[in-house]
């Protein structure tokens, strides 16, 4: 009777390694299709435009959204005619954006407009 149950208690491990090497397999399998599930960005950014509804099928190379610098933005607007001639590649500037408190930041001209060069 003892060896009977020596005897089970061996085939009990040896059903248990079993299972586990099974669940091991099938983990690595999973982990290699979700990997081809997920998407790498070319860059470190922000994800902006993300148009991506649930169910759509992509395929490699197509366009999810964008991805903004953060660490630099371009930033265009008008100038008022009288100050046309003094905008200049290099021009420093600042901005105030209307958040609450009112926070600033500083920047520069990268190019003059078109407009700039005929006065």
């Amino acid at each position: 009777m003892h060896f009977f149950i020596v005897h089970r208690n061996a085939l009990g491990h040896q059903f248990i390694d079993s299972c586990q090497t099974g669940h091991r397999v099938g983990l690595a399998v999973v982990r290699k299709a979700a990997s081809g599930l997920s998407a790498r960005a070319p860059r470190d950014g922000q994800l902006s435009g993300f148009t991506l509804q649930v169910g759509s099928s992509v395929k490699p190379g197509d366009r999810l959204g964008r991805i903004d610098n953060i660490a630099s933005f371009k930033l265009s607007g008008n100038v008022d005619e009288f100050y046309l001639s003094r905008v200049q590649t290099g021009l420093q500037a600042s901005l105030e954006a209307g958040a609450r408190p009112p926070s600033a930041a500083r920047c520069g001209c990268a190019g003059a407009p078109p407009a700039a060069s005929r006065y």
